[in-house]
């Protein structure tokens, strides 16, 4: 049994339980000049300490996977091995824009095919252009790197010749500075050793067969600590439910009953839990009441939604009242921020909503404007309907497809169907600056949507007018 297996039983069985047997990351110290607040610091150490459960909860923008993608990071800078599951592929966005080289997992792909076809597709393309660690990051010379003249300006370098060297760095870099090419000519020469041998490594390797690229794969695809990205159902259909890896990381952990929670922390001695602490019975919820204060952080701030939004949308639906700040964000100016529209003709509905990007004063190409829907009827009707030129600046789509995203303004598309509590809180979370919902409101008066009805910071409205 793992040892967050062991933890989650024992807390559940006697609450506040805590272990003397630990992880074995060894992390060194967390280096504060990552761009964190003082509470996603704490929960960056909570992240990457050898405590076998690390929980983390917050309201939606708290930071959680901004957190995430530093734990990332750092397990490949120290070669750990680390699993990054979610229940929607979308939510796994932020961990694939990293500037980090890993493996998103399709579902129905076996997983040790999946990394032998990774591992081939990278060494068809060897990257051998390392430096000495005491060198700062040079782009100029990076470039030299992957020329095809490199083997020529290593010839006038290893012959001492620094004048033809100092023409020839004129010819590709016409626009640098003389005295940053003369830095750049004395970084070749004494360099040109190295550069010598990187040359001939990439002969080497490309001169290998394809028998001795195979061999190759397979002896590193044992060995290999790829980031591996998945969701929950790759997980299940695939054979990496039965490796193991140094850390698994699971978002909204909220989402995910207790067997599915306990599967992925068979799978690991470090289990990173990032979630939502929801008015809603979740396993995740019992859990962080469950669990020793010394294995879970919680973060109150709020990154994303304008104070206006946040105090309606976050009472309604959460515990706490996430901390706003004015001060570090550029939120802009609308006169309601929190709308409905109210059209008692479905068919009425999409016209509305066109009419109203057109005539309204949201410049969509300025600002990032986003549609949300309840239904696939509803967004394949949007999408029919609105110009081709605004479908490339606006993001049309159904609800499950918005997780991991956001936007400055948000039009909510309430065509009848009802949303589920989880679907609602998600929709109502995406935007910063204004949301607009479009539709019957009376249709919704007894469903997830009832208790902001009522609230006097909504305005609703007739008529279709100017933000």
């Amino acid at each position: 049994m793992s040892l967050p297996t062991e933890l989650i039983e024992s807390s559940c069985n006697q609450s506040s339980t805590y272990f003397i047997s630990r992880a074995n990351l060894n992390f060194p110290c967390a280096n504060y000049t990552l761009p964190l607040s003082s509470a996603q610091k704490e929960a960056f150490d909570l992240a990457i300490s050898n405590s076998p459960i690390s929980l983390i909860s917050g309201n939606p923008a708290s930071g959680k996977t901004h957190v995430g993608c530093f734990v990332l990071e750092m397990s490949v800078r120290f070669q750990k091995s680390i699993l990054v599951v979610a229940r929607h592929a979308n939510t796994l966005e932020a961990y694939k824009n990293l500037n980090v080289n890993s493996l998103f997992l399709e579902i129905f792909n076996n997983y040790s095919d999946s990394i032998f076809a990774w591992l081939r597709h990278n060494l068809a393309q060897p990257k051998i252009n390392f430096m000495p660690l005491h060198l700062f990051p040079d782009p100029l010379l990076e470039t030299l790197q992957e020329s095809k003249q490199l083997n020529q300006w290593i010839d006038l370098a290893e012959k001492g010749d620094k004048k033809n060297l100092q023409e020839e760095m004129m010819k590709v870099f016409p626009q640098v500075s003389k005295s940053r090419l003369d830095l750049l000519v004395e970084k070749l020469y004494k360099l040109y050793p190295l550069l010598k041998q990187h040359q001939k490594l990439k002969e080497h390797y490309l001169n290998l067969s394809e028998e001795g690229i195979l061999q190759l794969t397979e002896l590193m695809s044992e060995t290999t600590k790829i980031p591996i990205l998945a969701t929950f159902q790759s997980v299940l259909n695939s054979d990496v439910k039965f490796k193991q890896f140094e850390i698994v990381l699971v978002e909204d952990s909220h989402l995910f009953s207790d067997h599915d929670l306990l599967l992925m922390a068979s799978m690991t001695n470090k289990l990173i839990l990032l979630g939502e602490n929801i008015k809603s019975d979740t396993f995740f919820t019992r859990l962080s009441e469950c669990l020793s204060p010394a294995y879970r952080a919680n973060l109150s701030e709020n990154f994303r939604l304008h104070p206006l939004l946040s105090r309606p949308i976050f009472s309604t639906f959460y515990y706490s009242q996430p901390y706003s700040s004015l001060q570090n964000y550029s939120y802009r100016t609308f006169q309601n921020r929190l709308r409905w529209i109210d059209i008692h003709e479905d068919k009425l509905i999409t016209p509305q909503l066109l009419d109203f990007i057109e005539n309204s004063d949201i410049d969509i190409s300025s600002i990032k404007v986003g549609i949300l829907t309840f239904s696939i009827t509803a967004k394949e009707m949007i999408q029919s309907q609105c110009p081709e030129q605004w479908l490339n600046q606006i993001y049309v789509d159904s609800c499950e497809n918005w997780y991991g995203k956001e936007c400055n303004v948000l039009l909510i598309v309430c065509d009848g169907t009802k949303p589920t509590p989880d679907q609602l809180r998600l929709a109502l979370t995406r935007a910063s600056d204004a949301i607009v919902c479009f539709g019957d409101i009376n249709q919704y008066e007894m469903s997830s949507f009832r208790t902001l009805i009522r609230d006097k910071t909504l305005t609703i409205e007739r008529e279709v007018s100017l933000l």
